[in-house]
C-alpha cells in the first residue's frame, strides 16, 4: 500500500527508482560513446551507410539527455524530504560526493599518463591551474581547462555546481502548486537552455577563436563555452526537475496517451539523429564550430527527449518493458562508470594511436566493438570493486560521526538547560 492509501496506482506514482530511467541512462552513455569512438566507423560506411554516420557524430545528444535524466531523478528521490533544512543540505552532497569523487578521482589516476602530452602546450602555471581545477572539479569554468585532461570530465563539473544548488532549486519547484505553471516553467527552462545558442547563431561570434585544450582537442572558444559553461546547463536540469513535479500530478501521470507520445517520441529522436545531416567537414574542421548544428540540434530535441522521460517513468509501453529488464538495469548501474572511463580510452585512442595500431588489422567496427566491450567491463568492475564500496565506506563514516555530533550536541544542551534551571527546582530535585 502506497503512502496516501490509494492503491498500486500511488504506489507506483511515489517510487523513487525506476528501473526504465536506468536503462536509459545505459543508452544515453553508449550514445557519448559511440560520439567519442565511432567517427572512424562514420568515415569508413559515410558514403554507404550515412545513417550510420550521422548517429555516430550525435554523441552528444546522449550529454543532454544526462541532464535531463539527473534533474527528473534526483527531485523524484527527495521530493518528500525535508529540503529546506540543512541537515538535508548535508546529507545530499555527501551522498553526491561519495558516489561521484572517488570514481572521478579514478579516472584522473587511470589517465595520469596523458599529462605528459599535456605539458608541452601549457606554461607552468597554466599546467598547474588546469590540475588543480580538475582535482576541484572547476574546470568547466574557463574555455582553456573544459577539456582538460580527458576531454570527458567537464560534465562532472558542470554537475557539481548544479548539485550545489539543488536544495534550493528542489525549493523553487515545489514553489508552486498548479500543473499550468509547471508548464510555463518548463517551457522558460527550454528558452533558457536555447537562448545561448541561438543568440550565437543569429549572429553573435565575438568568441571564435581556436583554443588549443589537449593533445588531441582544438576547439572552437565559443562552441566550447555554450556547451560546458556550468550555468548554460541548469536550464536542462530545471527542465528535468518540473517534469518529475508534472509526473507527481495524478492528472498528468495517470494520462492514457503516455505510451503512444513516448513510443514515438523516441521514433523520432532515433529518426532525427540517424537522418538529419551531419555535414562531415564541420567534424573535422581545423576547430569544431558545430554551433548551428550539432549544439542547437541536441538542445531541440529537449521536448522529444522529456517525453520518452515520462513515458518511460509511468512503467508502459514496449520501450519501458525492454529497459526494465535485469540486464538493462544492471547496465544502467554501470553508466557513470561507462561515461567517466571513457576518458582511458580516449587517452589510448588519441595520444597513443592505440585505434591506429589496431586498425592494421581489425576493421573498424571490429574496433568499436572491443572498445564499448571493454569499456563497460571496467565499469562493471569498478562499480563492484571500487564505487559501491568507497560509497559505502564514506556514508557510514558520515553516519557514524553524525550521531556521535547530534549526541554532543543533545549533552551540550541539556548541561545549558540544566544551568539555566531556577536554583530552588535545583534543590527540590536533589531532594527528592
Amino acid at each position: 500500500m502506497s503512502p496516501s492509501g490509494n492503491g498500486p496506482r500511488e504506489a507506483t506514482a511515489y517510487r523513487e527508482h525506476f528501473r526504465e530511467l536506468d536503462g536509459l541512462r545505459f543508452l544515453s552513455a553508449i550514445l557519448i560513446a559511440n560520439g567519442h569512438f565511432g567517427a572512424p566507423l562514420a568515415r569508413e560506411y559515410l558514403s554507404s551507410l550515412p545513417a550510420l554516420a550521422n548517429i555516430a557524430y550525435r554523441g552528444s545528444v546522449g550529454t543532454n539527455l544526462f541532464f535531463l535524466l539527473s534533474g527528473f531523478v534526483l527531485y523524484i528521490a527527495n521530493d518528500r524530504k525535508n529540503v529546506s533544512s540543512w541537515d538535508f543540505k548535508l546529507n545530499f552532497w555527501i551522498g553526491r560526493f561519495a558516489r561521484i569523487y572517488p570514481v572521478y578521482l579514478l579516472s584522473l589516476v587511470l589517465c595520469s599518463p596523458i599529462l605528459y602530452g599535456l605539458f608541452p602546450l601549457y606554461s607552468t602555471i597554466s599546467f598547474i591551474s588546469g590540475i588543480v581545477l580538475t582535482v576541484l572539479c572547476m574546470q568547466a569554468w574557463t574555455v582553456w581547462t573544459a577539456y582538460f585532461y580527458t576531454g570527458v570530465l567537464w560534465t562532472i563539473s558542470s554537475f557539481a555546481f548544479y548539485w550545489m544548488l539543488f536544495p534550493w532549486l528542489m525549493m523553487i519547484v515545489n514553489s508552486s502548486k498548479k500543473t499550468s505553471i509547471h508548464l510555463m516553467c518548463m517551457g522558460v527552462c527550454y528558452a533558457l537552455a536555447l537562448s545561448p545558442f541561438l543568440v550565437f547563431y543569429l549572429g553573435w561570434n565575438g568568441m571564435s577563436t581556436p583554443v588549443q585544450t589537449s593533445p588531441h582537442f582544438v576547439g572552437n572558444a565559443a562552441y566550447i563555452a555554450l556547451r560546458t559553461f556550468p550555468p548554460f546547463r541548469i536550464p536542462l536540469c530545471l527542465m528535468g526537475m518540473y517534469l518529475a513535479k508534472l509526473f507527481r500530478c495524478s492528472t498528468v501521470r495517470t494520462y492514457r496517451m503516455w505510451t503512444f507520445l513516448g513510443d514515438l517520441s523516441a521514433i523520432c529522436v532515433v529518426c532525427l539523429i540517424a537522418f538529419v545531416p551531419f555535414p562531415r567537414e564541420i567534424y573535422e574542421s581545423e576547430y569544431t564550430d558545430r554551433i548551428g548544428h550539432e549544439v542547437l540540434f541536441d538542445v531541440v530535441l529537449s521536448p522529444l527527449l522529456s517525453l520518452v522521460i515520462i513515458s518511460l517513468a509511468s512503467g508502459k509501453g514496449l520501450l519501458a518493458q525492454l529497459l526494465r529488464t535485469k540486464t538493462m538495469a544492471t547496465l544502467g548501474s554501470w553508466s557513470y562508470g561507462i561515461y567517466i572511463h571513457q576518458g582511458l580510452f580516449i587517452m589510448l585512442w588519441s595520444v597513443f594511436g592505440v585505434d591506429l595500431t589496431l586498425s592494421r588489422y581489425l576493421s573498424a567496427a571490429w574496433i568499436l566493438f572491443l572498445t564499448f566491450a571493454s569499456i563497460i567491463s571496467l565499469a562493471g568492475l569498478s562499480q563492484k570493486y571500487f564505487e559501491e564500496p568507497m560509497y559505502k565506506k564514506i556514508m557510514n563514516w558520515h553516519k557514524t560521526h553524525q550521531n556521535k555530533g547530534c549526541e554532543l550536541l543533545q549533552d551540550t544542551y541539556t548541561v545549558e538547560k540544566q544551568a539555566d534551571e531556577p536554583e530552588e527546582v535545583t534543590s527540590a530535585t536533589a531532594s527528592r
